[in-house]
């Protein structure tokens, strides 16, 4: 089995142009809500993925660089890049991986990451990173251990596979580690994505049946509710903040068709892209609504962003804007994987 986070990629797909005009026209358009932040990734390729994966209230900004087509070792660029300041922080690599196998995901308020990395005998272990110091973090007693989110306060969701190669989502919370699965009329396979201090986790799923690749999930105290987006088949949710803002992507066809971010504030879903962009994902955002993503050009390149927002409270979630979609781009790893999850 691959895994749900890390397999196929990169990703070519055609829009379904027709269908994503149809859903524009009922977004609401407001550019002027986000002031869009741009951010250089230095030392990666050029055809290299680059991606802000997290951003925390600091405006501490997770910056990675993966090569394409590298079984482990494709983490060139790992970094903590400060919105305020400007400056780059490389981070350490986990204490005896594979070379340019560790890969930060997430970091909250406090400063604390979590990650992953790849060793002899471990395909893909979990840590947390706090003040410099390592230690194990996650589903600990599977070797495929992906801790995905922390949270403020702590808590940490994500996925493992079990000895059968089915993957499942987990939450800790005060020392203590949950299996979530959805209900298995739903699936196949459970990845938890995200995570809020409430102890809410979102994430995703793979549906027994049907059109959709990977189909979305709130889970609030072992309650689960599925999460859809008007008009797309898929739907990555990747992250809720503590107002319980989810943010994600949404897109069409077997292997990702037409994607856009998209926010849903208690239900209340609208569309998010960067203007001019050919597709744009977002994976993050923090207390005062700002979102940290990639959005893809002409050419198929992404590009790292920081979307600021220009509104005073979350309150004013319906004012997102759609920029143009178009044809052709590449999916970040996390996304682009869940379609290929087994059961």
């Amino acid at each position: 089995m691959m895994n749900a986070v890390r397999s196929d990629r990169r990703r070519t797909r055609v829009l379904a142009l027709a269908s994503a005009l149809a859903v524009a026209a009922a977004a609401a358009a407001n550019a002027s809500t986000y002031n869009i932040i741009n951010i250089a990734v230095p030392g990666g390729g050029a055809t290299d993925y680059h991606f802000a994966g997290a951003i925390n209230d600091s405006g501490q900004v997770i910056l990675n660089d993966e090569v394409p087509n590298v079984a482990y070792n494709y983490t060139a660029v790992d970094d903590i890049y400060n919105i305020h300041t400007h400056v780059y922080t490389p981070l350490p690599s986990y204490p005896g991986s594979t070379a340019n196998s560790t890969e930060v995901f997430d970091i909250n308020n406090s400063g604390v990451m979590v990650g992953d990395y790849h060793a002899s005998g471990i395909q893909w272990g979990g840590f947390s990173l706090s003040g410099g110091v390592f230690a194990p973090a996650g589903f600990t007693s599977s070797s495929y251990n992906e801790p995905v989110t922390i949270s403020n306060d702590g808590k940490i969701t994500g996925y493992y596979l079990d000895a059968l190669q089915n993957s499942h989502g987990f939450l800790v919370s005060g020392g203590v580690t949950t299996t979530l699965d959805v209900p298995s009329s739903w699936a196949s396979g459970t990845f938890g994505l995200g995570v809020n201090d409430a102890g809410t986790v979102v994430g995703a799923y793979t549906p027994l049946s049907g059109p959709a690749a990977n189909a979305g999930f709130i889970d609030q105290g072992g309650v689960f509710t599925q999460l859809s987006v008007p008009g797309f088949t898929n739907v990555l949710p990747y992250q809720i903040n503590d107002s319980g803002v989810i943010v994600g992507t949404a897109y069409n066809g077997a292997v990702g068709i037409g994607d856009t971010g998209f926010f849903d504030k208690g239900g209340i879903i609208s569309l998010f892209a960067v203007p001019g962009a050919l597709g744009t994902d977002i994976f993050s955002i923090d207390a005062n609504g700002d979102i940290a993503g990639t959005w893809y050009d002409a050419q198929g390149i992404d590009h790292a962003f920081v979307a600021i927002a220009g509104i005073p409270e979350p309150a004013s979630w319906t004012m997102t804007f759609l920029g143009l979609l178009g044809v052709g781009a590449f999916l970040r790893r996390r996304r682009s994987a869940l379609a290929g999850a087994g059961a």
